[in-house]
């Protein structure tokens, strides 16, 4: 699941560790309302989640989104470790920078477990691979995330991501 980035630890490091971390903000729940969440309803979002990503639309994918989105990355590359947190809108701005100057993006989500936990809450883990292009340069990484969907107002919204890369 998209539980929403390479060189070294310079600028560079940053830039491209949260373009490429951040297409993957892992689950987006659908649109539909609901009074509580089933695997049903997680698995419709991880479906529109895909979709929005394969589209390469970041508006689409904030309205999936609390206002209050917490999004904390452990990034791994090059024998070094760095940590970035995000709120939505630092997310959706770096997921729109990266989309744009990407020129290839591929994405698969494997090994999604999904913990019902409660009527209002769910937890989802997935694996998820990533390869980017950007100015010739290819990124692959590998991540295991875990997206927390909770229902906002009766709808059911991501309200935190956290995401462990290796690159």
């Amino acid at each position: 699941m998209g539980l929403y980035l390479r060189k070294t630890f310079g600028s560079g490091f940053v830039k491209h560790a949260k373009v490429l971390f951040w297409f993957a903000l892992f689950l987006a729940p659908c649109i539909s309302f609901a009074q509580q969440l089933d695997e049903q309803t997680v698995l419709k979002l991880v479906s529109d989640m895909d979709y929005a990503i394969s589209k390469r639309d970041a508006s689409t994918l904030a309205r999936f989104l609390s206002d209050n989105l917490t999004v904390v990355a452990h990034v791994r590359a090059s024998g070094q470790d760095q940590k970035l947190t995000m709120n939505k809108s630092s997310y959706i701005e770096s997921v729109s920078q990266g989309w744009a100057v990407a020129t290839y993006y591929e994405y698969k989500r494997t090994n999604t477990k999904i913990t019902l936990s409660g009527p209002a809450k769910a937890v989802v883990t997935a694996t998820i691979s990533e390869t980017v292009t950007v100015q010739g340069q290819t990124i692959r990484t590998t991540s295991t995330e875990t997206a927390v969907i909770e229902l906002v107002g009766g709808k059911p919204m991501i309200t935190s991501v956290v995401a462990n890369v290796q690159m």
